[in-house]
């Protein structure tokens, strides 16, 4: 299923075509000419996920054929086509047509295994008072926040061993982490304003300011295909 969007005089998106519902978790993926990835990507969420769960990728205007790619090969995923709106505006689009009870974001270069999805939403529906849960990311080839406000890869280079205990993080990563939608509808989505790289911290603290936590879950395993590529 594909949806066409477009930017009108305001800035703001208008739906073209109507997408159908379906689902208690919906995850969503935010894919900008990721071709060398999104193949494998939705191929692993596909396997690792049923019918009570809906795929939606949000197309930030990609120009190296990856959306019709996504369209020909995908059909059973809700393909959002819109104009660039960053990593924040992207997932918050994808959202607004997801029905989902929980919502869960994933990267477009990750690869996820079985039981992924399942160990965040039960660690968010077995205790009210965590507010987002993040899975153990190891790099395909933890999170800490230092005073600047960047999130830090806890553990990183650091054997896939290690940090084998559910704990209480300062932020989630937004690679991969899952959310109710009540809550993310109350704090009010991600900021636009970021565009692209910390508005998952923004959104964990945001969370964190009116008492629910952030926590780390290590049976929710991802590999992250992940390039340092920002510069100035």
């Amino acid at each position: 299923m594909v949806l066409d969007f477009h930017t009108s005089s305001t800035g703001t998106c208008e739906l073209v075509e109507p997408v159908a519902r379906r689902g208690r978790v919906g995850i969503v993926v935010v894919n900008y000419n990721g071709m060398a990835t999104i193949e494998s990507c939705l191929s692993s969420l596909i396997e690792t996920t049923n019918e009570t769960v809906e795929i939606i990728v949000v197309d930030n205007g990609s120009t190296d054929g990856s959306a019709e790619f996504i369209a020909e090969c995908f059909p059973s995923v809700t393909l959002i086509r819109a104009d660039n709106l960053g990593f924040g505006g992207g997932n918050n689009l994808g959202v607004e047509y997801s029905n989902g009870e929980y919502l869960v974001f994933v990267n477009p270069d990750t690869l996820v295994t079985p039981g992924w999805w399942e160990a965040l939403v039960d660690t968010l529906a077995a205790d009210d008072h965590i507010g987002l849960a993040t899975s153990r990311i190891l790099l395909a080839d933890g999170n800490d926040v230092h005073l600047t406000g960047l999130t830090l890869c806890r553990g990183m280079g650091q054997p896939a061993t290690n940090f084998s205990e559910p704990a209480t993080v300062g932020a989630v990563s937004g690679a991969a982490f899952a959310i109710r939608r009540e809550l993310y509808q109350n704090l009010g989505g991600f900021d636009p304003g970021f565009f692209m790289y910390m508005e998952e911290t923004d959104l964990s603290w945001r969370a964190q300011l009116v008492d629910y936590q952030c926590r780390y879950i290590p049976q929710s395993i991802i590999h992250h295909q992940y390039q340092l590529r920002f510069g100035p």
